[in-house]
């Protein structure tokens, strides 16, 4: 099969059909020959090609979620030991996993100087397990309602603490 590539192309006027053009009228310029082989193994091939493809991409993103629970089931170790379960250093909540907040409680006011007046911590600095009942907290530990000040707001929580 060849494909003839003609010098002179169809012309088009906005709004008008494309002329036709006349082969008799045009010289060619070059013979393309078209690789029989190369066309019917493409043809030929394309579903395999694409099922190969899909495998890799569904593999792919196997990994990466067995990647991700690994890494989910390690940063969630503390949730089952009771005696380690509040020893988790803190700052602020999202140092803590999911479930769990910081006991980080201090109370500030506004000075006239525009600089705050902070008292001492109040908090244990460590991360504790939210909950609502005795039922949610590990052995030896009881669910306390307690007030943590965060600068000049005061949140009321339930967490999981020792004696």
């Amino acid at each position: 099969m060849e494909l003839d590539i003609f010098k002179s192309a169809p012309e088009r006027a906005i709004g008008a059909r494309a002329k036709k053009v006349n082969k008799a009228e045009s010289k060619i310029v070059k013979k393309i020959k078209y690789h029989k082989p190369v066309r019917n193994f493409v043809l030929n091939y394309t579903p395999i090609i694409f099922a190969i493809a899909f495998i890799a991409i569904v593999s792919l993103f196997a990994v990466g979620y067995a990647s991700y629970n690994a890494w989910k089931q390690k940063n969630t170790e503390n949730e089952g030991n009771a005696a380690d379960a509040t020893a988790v250093p803190c700052h602020l909540d999202f140092d803590c996993n999911e479930g769990w907040m910081c006991y980080n409680s201090i109370t500030c006011s506004p000075s006239l100087e525009g600089k705050g007046i902070c008292g001492s911590q109040m908090g244990d600095m460590t991360c504790h397990k939210l909950c609502t009942n005795e039922m949610d907290c590990p052995p030896k530990q009881t669910c306390n309602q307690i007030e943590i000040s965060r600068g000049d707001i005061i949140l009321i929580k339930r967490i999981c603490m020792s004696g």
